[in-house]
């Protein structure tokens, strides 16, 4: 009986959208995700109650004063907002790992011989690693940086910087994987520099996985996917 009810009460809110440019599909399309959400915020807080009188009013009011394409819009935009910040947060943190490093790093690194002398290597790594926290903290998941730092997945200008070379990330491509909702395939094409001249350029590939936080869980390297030829060069360059 109670489906009865709102399938009529959604077939009368159609018929009086008739006079908005819309078609039916699009505007059965914007009921249910009005309705979904507001389903979603019922299930999260019981005082939170909506009619299907009071939800029928309130689509009808978004769509006479604020117009039909435009809320459908918004809700495009609540879509995709969440992806588009994760490649932005993506792009970030390859940047930073494939560039550099920057005069802060240089500093702490150009002072591990004179650390190492005065036996205060433990303090080295604490510095080094309170940079790290700054520079890739915000981006990440609580525990992952210091996870990668000791597994080298963050630290590939250090070895350049040791070979007397810079990083560059020359170019960043960043794309949804369509077979994983939280996903995404990564490639860098990153430059080896001496002296402001490009020594050699390396595409690595990998998989970087971002949940529900918005911050990455996790970062993956392909299997062949350009990081060993990277570190091959930096070692190997004259």
């Amino acid at each position: 009986m109670k489906r009865h009810e709102d399938e009529t009460e959604f077939d009368k809110t159609l018929k009086s959208l008739d006079s908005i440019q819309l078609d039916k599909t699009d505007k059965e399309e914007v009921f249910s995700s009005l309705k979904t959400s507001m389903e979603k915020q019922k299930g999260k807080n019981k005082v939170f109650h909506w009619s299907n009188h009071l939800l029928t009013a309130a689509f009808a009011a978004i769509f006479l004063i604020g117009g039909g394409y435009l809320f459908m819009n918004n809700i495009a935009w609540e879509q995709t907002a969440p992806q588009s910040e994760n490649i932005k947060t993506i792009e970030t943190v390859l940047k930073k790992i494939f560039s550099g490093p920057d005069e802060e790093l240089k500093a702490i690194l150009d002072n591990k011989e004179t650390y190492i002398k005065n036996d205060n290597v433990q303090e080295f790594q604490s510095e080094l690693m309170s940079y790290y926290l700054k520079e890739y903290g915000l981006y990440f998941e609580e525990n992952r940086v210091e996870d990668y730092v000791m597994t080298n997945k963050l630290t590939f200008t250090e070895l350049a910087y040791a070979k007397g070379y810079q990083l560059e990330a020359a170019d960043i491509e960043i794309t949804k994987d369509e077979e994983s909702e939280d996903a995404y395939v990564f490639t860098v094409h990153v430059d080896l520099m001496s002296g402001g001249t490009e020594s050699s350029e390396t595409k690595v590939t990998g998989r970087i996985n971002i949940y529900e936080e918005g911050k990455i869980n996790t970062i993956r390297f392909a299997r062949d996917g350009g990081t060993e030829e990277l570190i091959k060069a930096i070692q190997t360059a004259e």
